[in-house]
């Protein structure tokens, strides 16, 4: 099929790493005095990709107190980024039956369901982030994807067309040409894949859609 059905963690935060960042930073768990500035430097570390210590951390600071929502949302999301799509699992159904957690927390375990192509609990939490942010374009994307993935066909491709139509841009394509890949129709995502490259040429992600899509369609690359 081309392209891997992972959820990969640059496509989910591609533009929202940022701002969710600053959001981790922004935190004020409440630590012993001291354990504050350890726990931002660890988050440091994770935006850079080094994930363990804070995962480590967490796990040894969580035996002895109690963890706010925002300091499982992190969990989740940070375990997400590393891969860990059983840890976010267990650390979500752990904590979300008596802590209300942040729509980030619920995307990552969304994600990792999806990952895990556990299809219905992944929609399930995709619309409960959408009702914390309706309209977070990630979630949005996600949860077409999903659909897709499950083979939910007409709704997935009726949304993602919505999607479009709404705002025309290279992530929004991108996502159309995945419900397309997914079933199996190779000309519809070519065509969209090219739509996405002359609107973003410099778009390493778009070239790369472009090239696969035409490597299926048996047309030579330029």
């Amino acid at each position: 099929m081309g392209r891997s059905i992972r959820f990969n963690k640059l496509f989910f935060y591609r533009r929202t790493t940022c701002s969710l960042s600053i959001s981790l930073l922004l935190l004020t768990p409440i630590l012993a005095q001291g354990a504050e500035s350890i726990y931002d430097q660890h988050v440091l570390q994770a935006r850079e990709g080094n994930y363990t210590p804070f995962l480590d951390y967490l796990q040894r600071y969580q035996q002895q107190h109690a963890l706010t929502p925002e300091h499982v949302a992190d969990w989740l999301q940070i375990a997400s980024w590393a891969g860990r799509d059983d840890e976010v699992i267990q650390v979500w159904q752990r904590y979300q039956a008596f802590i209300a957690l942040p729509a980030r927390g619920t995307a990552a375990a969304a994600q990792a369901y999806r990952n895990q192509k556990q299809w219905s609990s992944a929609l399930a939490l995709w619309d409960l982030a959408l009702k914390q942010q309706p309209t977070n374009d990630d979630y949005l994307i996600g949860r077409i994807k999903t659909l897709a993935d499950a083979r939910h066909d007409v709704q997935a491709l009726s949304e993602a067309r919505r999607l479009v139509a709404k705002t025309p841009g290279p992530a929004h394509l991108q996502t159309l040409s995945y419900v397309y890949l997914r079933q199996g129709k190779s000309w519809d995502q070519l065509l969209t894949d090219m739509r996405a490259q002359e609107l973003a040429p410099q778009n390493r992600e778009t070239l790369n859609s472009l090239i696969e899509s035409l490597s299926s369609n048996r047309i030579n690359t330029p």
